[in-house]
């Protein structure tokens, strides 16, 4: 599966006619162990998006903790968590002509953000820095369930309102 660019897809069982995709995520930045270079090792396997944080702080973000919420160490993204933000979602700028540069929207990774688990203000941090769509795999709106680890109402009320980010996501 190396260098593969293909979501693997499979049959439902119950519903043959529809098809499941497949995408292989890494939960957490802990296992990055601080490294960039990790992060693209885990994209040459595979992997299409990844949780910043889990229940404890890490070196990139602050975490939302599980239950109830952390004291905040980076206030959001520190600044090695927006170059990693940045590495997930590069883009490049690609001179035309002598006089000319435009912004070529491909992602060299590819790698989608995944916002479960970060505290709110990481998660707003985020969506301020992002050029590219962000996700919460596995997280519910705080309205509906009172917990640390859902997104309260500011932060969904945010989702795809800028210009520069086609969409985003969210699983609830």
């Amino acid at each position: 599966m190396a260098g593969s660019r293909r979501v693997h897809a499979r049959f439902c069982p119950s519903r043959p006619e529809y098809l499941r995709a497949h995408v292989l995520p890494s939960v957490s930045g802990h296992q990055l162990g601080n490294s960039l270079s990790v992060l693209r090792q885990y994209y040459a396997l595979g992997v299409r998006y990844m949780t910043l944080t889990h229940a404890c702080h890490n070196a990139f973000a602050d975490s939302g903790g599980i239950l109830e919420p952390l004291p905040p160490l980076h206030h959001g993204l520190s600044d090695f968590g927006v170059e990693l933000i940045k590495e997930m979602n590069r883009y490049e700028f690609v001179s035309l002509f002598k006089r000319i540069s435009i912004l070529i929207k491909t992602l060299r990774l590819g790698m989608l953000v995944d916002l479960s688990h970060t505290s709110d203000d990481t998660a707003r941090h985020t969506l301020n820095v992002t050029r590219a769509p962000v996700i919460w795999s596995h997280s519910s709106a705080r309205a509906l369930h009172d917990v640390a680890r859902n997104v309260p109402d500011d932060i969904l009320k945010r989702i795809g309102m800028y210009k520069h980010v086609l969409h985003h996501f969210i699983h609830v």
